[in-house]
């Protein structure tokens, strides 16, 4: 149907057709917009979050490996002191022995001479 073959009344109605179907669709694309908006700052909400998430995990993760050397590092000292004890011990040990033994030779000694004197004092 043609325009022009409409009367007056006929034209107004579709011309206020034709003005809230262009209102419509403007409409419905303000709202994609603002759809869309909405949707990009919902997305930099989510990605800011992801971010600190990932951060605080990065600085979790940095503070148990950080302990865990120190634990090892702890643990090394540790060694180290129950290894020089054990060979403090070992020494002295030695040590002991020795003295022992050279103790108990200088008696072994002492005894002898004690033996000799008494010999000689009874042929003298």
């Amino acid at each position: 149907m043609n325009p022009r073959e409409l009367n007056l009344e006929e034209r107004v109605s579709v011309n206020n057709v034709i003005s809230l179907d262009n209102n419509l669709v403007d409409s419905q694309s303000k709202i994609k917009i603002k759809n869309n908006k909405e949707s990009i700052q919902n997305k930099r909400q989510i990605i800011n979050e992801l971010n600190k998430n990932a951060d605080n995990f990065v600085k979790s993760n940095i503070n148990i490996v950080e302990k865990i050397h120190q634990d090892k590092e702890r643990e090394l000292k540790y060694k180290n002191i129950m290894e020089t004890q054990k060979m403090k011990k070992e020494l002295c040990d030695t040590s002991n022995s020795h003295t022992n033994k050279a103790n108990k030779e200088n008696i072994d000694i002492w005894r002898s001479l004690n033996v000799l004197g008494v010999l000689n004092n009874k042929h003298a």
